[in-house]
């Protein structure tokens, strides 16, 4: 699993020579002839701001882990790249990266207390209606941060996780949330090796699992 540190290509090639069959979780390695499998979160990005567009935001920022993983960096472009499309009365802010995390399910309470702090304006209202949050496991952090700086969910900011669905602490039953299942990817990692193992001269298989939104209270229209 190479999601948030890198894999030298020698320890790959190694491996490749010991074991029968090998497969990456994530897609982070490009150019390589390994099995991958992972999550398109550019499409689980797609279904964030379809959803709050819905609700009536026009302001929607974007906060993310500070990584420089791959399918955390894809993301960060993707929003920036939505933001140069999108229509006029549509801002999609500059992405805000915590500061001195580095692993999604690091503490991330105090980083985004500081963060989101010196956005408030006078009226400590932040610049932006609705947030979405990538790479952030630790929900629960998320939640104390709000809750301490007074910053009702959803009445004065509607929050948004790109996460797994079926990872409590992702989502807390509390966050809407949008993303792949850690069960589908178990089985796609299985029936990837299986299928390795049973035809070992085919091709690298790239298998993207697909995302699914679940809408919670988290998420609410825009306030007027």
């Amino acid at each position: 699993q190479s999601h948030y540190e890198n894999i030298p290509v020698r320890l790959l090639h190694l491996l490749q020579e010991t074991a029968t069959a090998l497969t990456v979780d994530g897609h982070s390695l490009s150019g390589v002839d390994i099995d991958r499998v992972g999550t398109d979160w550019e499409d689980a990005l797609q279904l964030a701001l379809r959803h709050l567009e819905g609700l009536g935001h026009r302001e929607i920022g974007l906060i993310s882990l500070g990584a420089m993983a791959q399918p955390i960096l894809s993301v960060r472009r993707a929003f920036e790249r939505a933001a140069r499309e999108r229509r006029r009365d549509l801002r999609l802010h500059a992405p805000i990266l915590l500061k001195n995390v580095v692993h999604p399910s690091q503490d991330v309470g105090d980083a985004l207390k500081k963060a989101l702090a010196g956005l408030r304006g006078p009226d400590g209202t932040l610049p932006f209606t609705a947030a979405v949050l990538v790479g952030i496991s630790d929900t629960f952090g998320v939640a104390q941060a709000l809750d301490k700086l007074g910053i009702a969910v959803p009445e004065a900011l509607s929050v948004y996780i790109l996460g797994h669905r079926d990872v409590a602490a992702e989502h807390l039953d509390r966050f809407t949330v949008a993303g792949s299942s850690h069960r589908d990817a178990a089985e796609q990692l299985m029936s990837t090796i299986r299928n390795r193992l049973g035809a070992p001269a085919m091709p690298p298989q790239i298998v993207y699992l697909p995302c699914d939104e679940t809408v919670r209270g988290s998420t609410a229209a825009a306030p007027h």
